[in-house]
């Protein structure tokens, strides 16, 4: 299903998605798990605040149906963690047991194929109410030359001593990173927890292949100390338009290219066939992709965070980052 996922996290805007129009045709609805964002935009100051600066060295996508739950969030106030696209991810890597997906996940970290860069503005990383954090898409960078199809190995390179993920990597932001991605938060105990927010997000399945969804009530939570961020959890929910241009689109580009490669073991092309080949051609279309089961079930949307009555598919991953060195994006 995947085989290369990272993030690059930019802002649509940093406003609350609550509304409290009335629910309606039995839609989920958000019923008061978000609180009413009324105040000014964040902004934050580097130059002048003390801010701490990170790189997400590790992307966690769930593998089964607790995973899915560990990294969602309960969109719908109805006692019952929301992560519809986390159980995508989960059931296909279940029935497509030749598919590494958490291999890929981190080859195409670890490679630096997308880089998350994160400024966090805060006087004190165990106490904080009034944080704010700024993410940045930064420039693509070799962080394993020569042991890029090596997981192992690649991973080793990315924690040596001076390497992209050993807390002394520096990294530079792409002159295409958005400029608001700013989201107000807290931190308590050292739990840092940011968002509401609407965020935009990049997912690279592979190099042909990316989804691109502009989250809304994106949240982002997890332990921070100045060396790094462990147990993270980055949550939101996709619009339906994102889900039937972008996601499904790139899952289909993702197979097909699967299915085309001479490398990929026959008993991978099986599963991938006996899921979604349903007229038994040895070819999977993107109507089959759209009317196979496990994607009627979750894409359809299982939230509707501002009540306009169109579903939303909730989303759900794991990270965690290190400490790293920004810098400007060059001219």
């Amino acid at each position: 299903f995947v085989s290369a996922l990272a993030l690059a996290l930019g802002a649509a805007g940093c406003s609350d998605d609550s509304s409290s129009s009335p629910a309606d045709g039995g839609m989920k609805k958000d019923t008061g798990t978000t609180q009413k964002d009324t105040g000014p935009a964040p902004t934050i100051d580097c130059k002048t605040n003390t801010c701490n600066t990170f790189v997400f060295n590790q992307l966690i996508v769930p593998a089964t149906g607790p995973d899915a739950l560990k990294y969602g969030y309960d969109y719908d106030g109805n006692q019952v963690v929301d992560n519809a696209l986390g159980n995508i991810i989960a059931a296909v890597a279940t029935a497509m047991s030749g598919v590494n997906i958490q291999d890929s996940v981190d080859l195409a970290v670890n490679g630096g194929q997308a880089i998350l860069l994160v400024e966090m503005q805060a006087a004190d990383l165990t106490t904080d109410p009034n944080a704010v954090l700024q993410a940045h898409v930064g420039k693509q960078k070799d962080c394993c030359p020569g042991k890029e199809d090596d997981p192992a190995g690649c991973k080793a390179a990315t924690i040596a001593t001076g390497g992209c993920f050993s807390g002394e990597g520096s990294f530079e932001i792409s002159d295409a990173s958005p400029k608001d991605a700013i989201i107000k938060g807290s931190i308590a105990g050292g739990e840092m927890a940011f968002g509401p927010a609407r965020l935009a997000l990049q997912i690279p399945l592979n190099a042909q292949s990316t989804i691109t969804v502009n989250l809304k009530e994106a949240r982002i939570k997890g332990k921070v100390t100045a060396n790094g961020i462990k147990d993270g959890v980055l949550s939101g929910v996709i619009p339906k338009g994102d889900i039937d241009n972008s996601v499904l689109p790139a899952i289909h580009t993702l197979l097909d290219g699967i299915l085309k490669d001479p490398n990929t073991q026959e008993s991978t092309k099986t599963a991938i066939f006996s899921f979604f080949d349903k007229d038994g051609d040895k070819a999977v279309t993107l109507d089959e992709i759209k009317n196979s089961d496990v994607i009627k079930t979750f894409a359809g949307g299982d939230v509707d965070v501002d009540n306009d009555g169109e579903p939303e598919l909730s989303l759900g991953i794991g990270f965690e980052a290190v400490k790293a060195t920004i810098t400007a994006a060059s001219n």
